[in-house]
C-alpha cells in the first residue's frame, strides 16, 4: 500500500512539474518579497485573501458577506 501511495506522489509531482513549464513556455517565473509585497515577475501585486468559517457565522455574517461579494464582483466589471 505504501508502494503505490509512493508512486502516485512521484507521478502527481511530476505532472505538476511538466504543467508549469507548459503554462508558462518555458520561462522562468520570479518570485520575491519585499518586506511591503510580493514581486512577482517584476511587477509588484497585491493579493487578497480570507475565508469565512460558515457554522459559525450567523445568517446576517453571511448575508453581509454575500452582498459584499457581489458589490465587490458589480464593481469589477
Amino acid at each position: 500500500m505504501a508502494g503505490k501511495n509512493h508512486v502516485f506522489l512521484i507521478a502527481t509531482l511530476l505532472s505538476l512539474l511538466v504543467s508549469s513549464v507548459v503554462a508558462h513556455g518555458g520561462k522562468q517565473v520570479g518570485v520575491t518579497y519585499d518586506e511591503r509585497s510580493l514581486i512577482i515577475n517584476g511587477k509588484r501585486e497585491l493579493l487578497f485573501s480570507g475565508s469565512i468559517h460558515y457554522p459559525r457565522s450567523t445568517p446576517d455574517v453571511i448575508i453581509m458577506f454575500f452582498t459584499i461579494e457581489i458589490i465587490i464582483h458589480f464593481f469589477s466589471s
